[in-house]
């Protein structure tokens, strides 16, 4: 439970979900600061995208890397996707990647297969096809 409360007022300030550029079933590429909190069963990445907010589905790998990534301003490619979020839930998987529930609950999510740093300092791409 603080867990929920603590991730929902440290991302308040993520106004709507979703935006033009991204829908279910869709190539989707967004950019805006990169926000990952800690949690069980399922971390929370959330792409804070000026007035849009989007979770992100990443695999648990990724987030070995999270003291490199948190905070940074960065590019997500991936595919839009409809979120299965429902009052009682916590977390949800998607594709064999686990997301929490608490911030940027409805609308589309990114199912990201690749994402860039700052000035494309910082790299990660998902192995082989994924979509």
């Amino acid at each position: 439970m603080r867990m929920i409360l603590a991730l929902t007022l440290a991302l308040s300030g993520c106004a709507t979900t979703g935006g033009p550029s991204c829908t279910p079933g869709a190539p989707c590429e967004a950019k805006g600061k990169l926000t990952l909190l800690p949690g069980e069963p399922a971390w929370a990445a959330i792409l804070e995208a000026g007035p849009n907010c989007y979770k992100l589905s990443l695999p648990e790998a990724f987030y070995d890397h999270a003291k490199k990534w948190n905070g940074t301003s960065v590019a997500v490619v991936g595919e839009g996707f409809d979120q299965f979020a429902e009052d009682d839930m916590l977390w949800f998987e998607y594709r064999a990647r686990r997301m929490s529930m608490g911030a940027c609950d409805h609308g589309t999510a990114i199912h990201v297969t690749k994402i860039s740093g700052p000035a494309g300092t910082l790299q990660w791409q998902a192995p082989g096809p994924e979509l």
